[in-house]
Parts: structure tokens; C-alpha cells; sequence
């Protein structure tokens, strides 16, 4: 109850161009639009057995041998001409790769000139769904990369009152919880979290069963502001020892709402809490990370119920846009938007015209859509607003048979919350109860950006899924962004954001 209580308190609260880290094993470059020198972000580089892609700047990351100067590049982006160049030659071009948007004449595609009805092209889109998305037993490796923030808006914390402390003890309190609270305010809170891994699937038992082997994961953040609750509760409890007795027992209750829960401040009551607690996450790290992986591929997948705008076609209207090529083949453009109220994205999709596979969808919520809300305001002094989901999913060809596989999602979710309620501990006691109470309110937004990238793809046998051998792992928390800190990997690379990030003590 202890971590319920403090939650509620608390969390409820240069751009590099063709330039080497250090050796030749690394290099960075960027892609643009020939003709508005703009960048172009999402675009595949494929070099070797490995996809990478471009992040939002239009940056790339070559490492390893994939940066030896013979190595061979080849890339592709919707609607463009592709490119294929050595590393030398990137080199040469100050590792810039300039890509021109290309014309077709495709007046010839069709059997009549008139243009496809977006209506047949997604009942053939459903049509195939399962012959295009359906994965047989695989070898993934991918990289993953998760941004956490926190946006305070409005954080009023202060303690009404306290049995046996003076007022100016309740006073000083007071004031180092504002100080905490201002500190939140004027430098959010964010955290990066990198992970390099490889997931195995079979299917030999009659149902998909996954491992995972975790190759490096890192996190950069700060822990005097972090989103992670155990950092922020450690702050929290340090104020709770100096106006709570740690010697008794208390229970809550926040407004009309009581707790049978016993409470204690003890830190030797709770270091024994703490220390399961510590125990068990560490034993549960690899099982929490597995399963936000495989929920995450879930939830990206088109056979699922997530992204719903392409099999709920009854919801949605879709409109023809254009037809267009990425590589060789010929890809409708198709944009989609909210018929009926139950819908709740808008968007654009890109369909192969040979197996009518959805090769890339962007989607973002419509005006006015949320995912879900909740407002009791006036009664409970409760609200939260799911406000923000949008992101960009692409689908990449498996050589190995005629199947697609996620290559590269990036989600961005955000929630909305307020939250003001008066709670009260009361001294478990038959009388002179200890009462300590406090008022809070707190108001603003939580987001957060997952970026996922599947570097290569193989099918996976019975015996290399047997043999893999799971472990727990530990991350490696960095105070300052390192460019050295993943060289030798294939990784998104990061944004200025992230680059600039550091700890200030």
C-alpha cells in the first residue's frame, strides 16, 4: 500500500553528417530529397543480411563491417528512385545520399484507365492478410528503442497537518516537498531505454512459444527525475519518515475511500518489502521484457485488432491517391479516415499491387478520437484522457518465402491526468490516534515513443530454438549520452534529443 500511496503522491507527477566515432568502424549519414534537400526519414538501408533505416532527421548508422569501405548499400523509399553505392563512395559524397522522386508512366497497368476502387483494393487487401502476415517459425534480431517523459503542468503537494509536529516543523516539511515539487516542474522528467536482442519462435508444440536473447540494453536517465517509480519513491518516503512515527501503524483514506491495508514507515519493515520486491523484478526482467516485445509485435501486426482502420473496412471511408513504386514494385497509395463514430484513426496506406500485402501504414488518431477516457472530476477528482497514439508501421518481404515481416514501427502514446485528493493516515490505535494529513493536485501528461527494428530476418529451427539458452541480463545506466556506447552495433540512430542528454547533479 505504501508503493500505492507514494505513487499517487509523486509519479501522478549538431546534427552529425559523415563524421567517424573515433575509427573507421563507424559512420553516419543522411538521406535527402535531391530537389528540397529535406531529409527523409523511414527510408531502408540494406547492407549485407542487415536493414537499417533512417530516423527522423534522415540518419544512419553504419558499424562493424558494414562500414568497411567496400561494403555495398542499397536505398529505397516510397515513390523514389533507389540507390545502391559503396561505403567509399558514400564517403566521398560528404555521406550524404541524395534520392529523386521518380515519375512512372503506369497508364499501361491497368486493363482500363480509370482508377482502382479503394473499396476492392481493401477487400483484397483482407482477402490475404493471413497468406501475407502469417510468420513461421523465425529468428529475429532486433534493436528497440523506448523514450519515457513526464510533463507536470500544475504538482500542489502540502501536508494540512500532523499530530505531535509544530508548526514550523510542519512548515519546514513543507517547504522541502515544494522544493521537490518545483524541481519536477522546471526539468521533467525523460529516460532512453536501448535494447539489442534476439527473439526465436516455434511453433513445434502446437502453440507459438518465444525466447529471448539479450545481447546489450541500456538506460540513460536521471534518477532524481525519473519516470521510474522506485526513483521517485525514494524521494517520497525520506519526506514521510520526518512527519511520520515509523514505530506505529496506520491506514489511509482519501476522501470517502478507506483502506484496510496496514501501513508502516518502518525502514526496516519495508527495506524486508523492498528486498522481495528487488528480488522478484530482477528474476522477472527477461519475462518483462519478452513479453513487451512479442505484445508489441501484437499490437503492430495488421491481423490484430489494434491497428483496426485496415480490417474494419465498415467504419472507414478510403480514398484513392495515387500509385506510385518502391523498388520494383508497382504500391497503391490509399488514404483513410473515420466514416462512422466508432472508428478512431486517419491515415495513409501503401498496398503492393501483386499480393495487395500493406507494405507501410502511417495513422494518427482523428480530431477529437481517444482511445479512452475517464472523467470523474467532480465526484472522484479524477481524469485521464488516452489523447495521443499515433506512429508508422513498415513491412518488409521475407526472401525466404512469400510472407511479410515488421521491419521498423515507431508508436507515440501519450495520457492526459488530473488528479486532486485530500488523504489521511490514521494511527491504527483504540484512541490518541496519530492523524497526519495532506492535499494534493496534480495535473499534466505522460508520453511515451517506442522505435522498433527488426535488422534481419531467418527462419529458425526446432533444434536453434532448443538451444538457446535464456538468461537474466542487467542494464547499464549511463548519466550522459555516449557516442561510443553501442559502436560496433547496428542501431537507430539517435536524435538531438537524445544526444544532449545529461545528468546534472
Amino acid at each position: 500500500m505504501l508503493r500505492l500511496i507514494i505513487k499517487i503522491s509523486l509519479i501522478v507527477f549538431s546534427f552529425v553528417i559523415g563524421i567517424f566515432y573515433g575509427n573507421a568502424q563507424q559512420v553516419t549519414g543522411r538521406i535527402l530529397d535531391s530537389e528540397t534537400n529535406e531529409s527523409i526519414p523511414y527510408a531502408t538501408i540494406r547492407i549485407g543480411e542487415t536493414d537499417l533505416i533512417s530516423n527522423d532527421d534522415g540518419y544512419f548508422t553504419l558499424s562493424g563491417e558494414n562500414a568497411n569501405e567496400s561494403a555495398l548499400l542499397s536505398v529505397s523509399f516510397i515513390g523514389y528512385g533507389p540507390q545502391k553505392m559503396s561505403v567509399s563512395q558514400l564517403k566521398s559524397n560528404n555521406n550524404i545520399i541524395k534520392l529523386a522522386l521518380v515519375s512512372y508512366d503506369i497508364g499501361g497497368v491497368y486493363v482500363s484507365n480509370e482508377k482502382p476502387n479503394p473499396n476492392e483494393v481493401m477487400k483484397l487487401v483482407n482477402e490475404n492478410l493471413s497468406k501475407n502476415y502469417t510468420a513461421s517459425d523465425y529468428q529475429y534480431t532486433i534493436f528497440t528503442r523506448t523514450s519515457k517523459s513526464f510533463k507536470p503542468q500544475k504538482f500542489d503537494f502540502e501536508i494540512k497537518k500532523s499530530t505531535g509536529l509544530s508548526k514550523s516543523d510542519l512548515k519546514e516539511v513543507n517547504n522541502e516537498v515544494k522544493s521537490l515539487t518545483s524541481k519536477m516542474m522546471s526539468s521533467p522528467s525523460k529516460e532512453f531505454t536501448d535494447k539489442l536482442m534476439t527473439l526465436y519462435k516455434s511453433s513445434s508444440s502446437g502453440k507459438a512459444e518465444y525466447k529471448l536473447d539479450l545481447v546489450k540494453a541500456t538506460q540513460l536517465r536521471d534518477e532524481s527525475r525519473s519516470t521510474n517509480f522506485d526513483d521517485l519513491e525514494k524521494q517520497g518516503i525520506n519526506v514521510f519518515h520526518k512527519v511520520m512515527d515509523t514505530t506505529k501503524f496506520y491506514r489511509i483514506k482519501s476522501g470517502l475511500i478507506g483502506s484496510r491495508d496496514t501501513i508502516s514507515f518502518s525502514k526496516e519493515y519495508n527495506q524486508k518489502k523492498k528486498s522481495k520486491k528487488d528480488t522478484k523484478e530482477e528474476n522477472n526482467r527477461l519475462k518483462g521484457a519478452k513479453n513487451s516485445l512479442t505484445n508489441f509485435l501484437s499490437g503492430n501486426s495488421f491481423l490484430g485488432k489494434d491497428l483496426e482502420f485496415v480490417k474494419n473496412t465498415d467504419i472507414y471511408t478510403y480514398t484513392y491517391v495515387e500509385a506510385t513504386y518502391l523498388g520494383d514494385d508497382l504500391v497503391y497509395v490509399i488514404d483513410f479516415k473515420p466514416r462512422k463514430n466508432k472508428a478512431k484513426y486517419e491515415g495513409r496506406l501503401y498496398i503492393n499491387e501483386s499480393d495487395y500485402a500493406v507494405v507501410r501504414a502511417d495513422y494518427k488518431l482523428g480530431k477529437g478520437k481517444k482511445l479512452e477516457s475517464l472523467n470523474l472530476k467532480l465526484l472522484l477528482g479524477i481524469k485521464v484522457s488516452a489523447n495521443i497514439h499515433n506512429g508508422v508501421v513498415l513491412y518488409k518481404k521475407n526472401k525466404h518465402n512469400d510472407t511479410y515481416y515488421l521491419h521498423y514501427a515507431s508508436e507515440e502514446s501519450g495520457q492526459y491526468f488530473y488528479l486532486h485528493r485530500p488523504i489521511k493516515f490514521i494511527e491504527l490505535a483504540d484512541k490518541d490516534k496519530d492523524v497526519v494529513a495532506f492535499d494534493f493536485k496534480v495535473e499534466g501528461d505522460n508520453l511515451e515513443k517506442v522505435e522498433f527494428l527488426n535488422l534481419a530476418s531467418k527462419p529458425s529451427s526446432e533444434a536453434e530454438f532448443n538451444s538457446v539458452k535464456e538468461k537474466e541480463f542487467e542494464y547499464q545506466i549511463l548519466k550522459k549520452y555516449d557516442p561510443n556506447i553501442w559502436k560496433g552495433y547496428n542501431v537507430i540512430e539517435p536524435l538531438e534529443e537524445m544526444k544532449k542528454f545529461e545528468v546534472v547533479e
